[in-house]
Formats: structure tokens, sequence, C-alpha cells
């Protein structure tokens, strides 16, 4: 009895330490010119609370969706207003910055200042240079794309800020994680590994669904990483990774195109385990389901289902390390995949139809899309949770001669 209740207390310990791991993530920012006219960031975060929602917020000058923490609509960790402004950030381990909650919570408040109140990146740019002289307790990379087709990465220093636009870049896409390039610092493996998908982005643009299908689910291991075990993977230095908590995209609107059409893209839990939705700032509100009460109901709902598919380290294995259950992902993985892309469809036939309305989406309608979108999210994940976890079936292996 003493020896189970020992391990379930170990689980419940090491649950928890992951879940509330030092926060850090992986951020870009991809120009017009690469993303069919229409400028994009997007965010994959990692550690901090896993408890992750959208709500709606008035408190500035501007309206504003904010991907927040579950009842703390201060800790921002991303999101856009109606101005068609959208940011989002990875923090830095700096040398001259001491990691920790101080420098966690002024990141957060930089981000909820400039979404209250800067409608374009040069606000934004403006709003970093009033605190450069004063200094800050934090360092971070921060991707801001605005309605006027401007799309940036700030390297934000305690004494400096340092802007980068994604135009200048090559195929037009900036990735950073949580450092600052330079000719002293090794190069971040993990903004490697980014980089070569982006490297294999179709022709015709990097859209929404690319990064969010090949990008943040992406499980390559690093160069020189030790070979899986059979049915296992260690992703603490892959893309998608057992800390991370969600990912953002926001897709902007072409220069001219009425702000209206900003779209937000939030998974709330690992990648792995949900499909993101879509959100209009112009809509105003935001599902129950995602904004929580306090907490989000998809985000729980993912946590629950994500847990079946992690295996607690044994023995002289790390303390830190959980393995991803790769024998029982594939039915799962394609099951969410498909979900995703067929909202994508969906979206796409209802913006087609919108637009024959007039230049501006109608609120209405936002309103109705998000609502239907989450409540078959919602659906999709209970279905699958509902599902018995049993290893994928290996397809038949190709007869002789062929």
């Amino acid at each position: 009895m003493l020896s189970l209740l020992g391990r379930a207390l170990a689980g419940c310990l090491a649950g928890f330490c992951v879940a509330q791991s030092p926060a850090g993530g992986l951020v870009g920012v991809v120009a017009p010119k690469a993303a069919s006219g229409r400028p994009m960031l997007w965010v994959l975060r990692d550690g901090g609370s896993p408890d992750l929602v959208v709500q709606p917020l008035a408190d500035g000058l501007v309206r504003y969706v904010a991907w927040c923490e579950a009842g703390q609509p201060g800790r921002v960790h991303g999101g856009a207003n109606e101005g068609g402004l959208g940011i989002a950030a990875a923090p830095v381990a700096a040398a001259d910055v001491v990691a920790g909650a101080e420098a966690d919570a002024a990141l957060c408040a930089l981000l909820k200042e400039a979404l209250r109140t800067c409608r374009d990146v040069a606000a934004v740019e403006t709003l970093l240079r009033s605190a450069d002289a004063t200094g800050r307790v934090f360092a971070a990379n921060v991707v801001v794309v605005d309605a006027a087709g401007a799309a940036a990465l700030f390297e934000v220093r305690p004494g400096s800020s340092t802007r980068v636009d994604a135009a200048t870049a090559e195929r037009g896409v900036l990735v950073r994680g949580g450092t600052f390039p330079g000719p002293e610092v090794p190069v971040d493996e993990r903004q490697r590994l980014a980089e070569a998908v982006f490297a294999r982005a179709p022709a015709d643009g990097v859209s929404a669904g690319f990064v969010l299908q090949q990008v943040a689910r992406d499980l390559t291991l690093p160069a020189g990483a030790p070979r899986p075990r059979e049915g296992r993977l260690d992703t603490r230095a892959t893309l998608h990774r057992q800390s991370t908590t969600g990912a953002l995209v926001v897709q902007g609107v072409a220069n001219g195109e009425d702000v209206g059409w900003t779209t937000i893209w939030v998974s709330l839990g690992q990648p792995l385990f949900t499909a993101a939705l879509p959100l209009f700032p112009a809509a105003g509100v935001v599902p129950r389901a995602v904004a929580g009460d306090p907490r989000s109901a998809l985000a729980q709902a993912s946590q629950r289902l994500q847990e079946r598919f992690y295996a607690a380290a044994e023995g002289a294995e790390p303390a830190d390390l959980r393995w991803l259950r790769t024998d029982l992902l594939p039915p799962l993985r394609r099951d969410l995949m498909f979900h995703e892309a067929e909202t994508f469809a969906l979206l796409g036939e209802a913006r087609a139809n919108w637009r024959t309305a007039g230049a501006r989406p109608p609120m209405p309608q936002l309103r109705q899309f998000q609502e239907a979108m989450a409540a078959r999210l919602q659906q999709q994940l209970a279905d699958l949770s509902a599902r018995p976890a049993v290893p994928a079936v290996a397809p038949p292996s190709e007869p002789k001669g062929k």
C-alpha cells in the first residue's frame, strides 16, 4: 500500500513540475510577401501555467482579445486588437536578466499594454523605446504585425530594443527561440529545426494551416540526439515538447483591407492533443468554452487527453523526462489534423460568403461561427477521450517485387 501511495504521489508531483516548469517558447513572424499578402505571427508556448484562455478585454484605448492565463487577465502571452495589431513573445535567458516571476510578469505587462494602447508596429516600437532608457527586468523576442502590412521582430533587452523586419529575412520568415543571435551565441537548435520546416513551405506562401500542422506539431529530433526507443520519444528538444502548453497564430490583413478580417487561431493545450480554433477580435466576444469560467473547458479536455499519451521516466532515466507514446499517437494525430483541416475549409467557405455581403465581415455571423467551431471541437475532444487507447496497427508490408 505504501509503495502504491508513494508512486501515486510521485506521479502527481511530476505532473505538477511539468505544468509549472519555467516559461519559454518559440516565436515567428512572416512578411506579407511570404504569406499570400497578409502578415502573420505565431508562438509555441512552453511551461508556465497550462490553464490558458482567450478573453475579450476593453480596459484601454483599443478593445482586444488576449491569450492569457485562466483567472488572470493581466498575464497576457499574446493576442490581437480591433486595430489589427497582433503581438506575442518568447522570453530570452540573457546574461543580464534574472529569470523568474518578476521578469515573466513584466513581459506579460508589456504585451498587455501594447494590445490595449497600440494600433500598429510603429506604436509598439515607440512604446519599447520609451522604456529603453529606464530599463526593464526581462529580455524577449517580441513579434508584431499590423493592418498596414508591417511584420517585425523586436530583440528586447533590459536597456535596448532592436527592430528586424520580416521582409528583410530570407524567404520573408523570422524565427526565434530563447536566445538572441550573435557571433558568440550558439545556434538555437530549436530555431534551426523550425527554419528547416519553413524551408519546405508551399510555393504559394506560408499559411496558418502550415504553421499549425507542420511547425507546431513537428517531432523531428535535433542532430545528434539519441536514437528513440521503440514506440516512445523524448520530446524535450523537439519543436513540440512535453512542456508545450499551447500555440497561437495571428493572421493579419492585407494593406488596405478591413481590419475586421483579422483572425486568431488558438490551440488551448498541446497542439498534438487538440485542434486550433478560429476567433475574431472584431466579434467582440469569444465562446465560453474558450474564455473559461474561470478555466477553459477546451484546455481541460485537451489536458485530460494528453495525459494518456505520456509515460513517466523509469529507473535511472532523467527525472524531468516524460516519454511520448508514439505507438498510440498516429490515429489521434490523423483525426485531429483532419478536424483542423476541415475547420480551415469551413472558414474559407464562410469567408467567401461573407465577402459577397460587403467589405467588412458581419459581426453576428462571426460570433455564430466561433460558437459553432468551439462546440464542434469540444465534441471532437470528448469523442477522442472516450475512445480506448490502443497501439497503432502497423501498415501491411509491400509485396515483394514492387
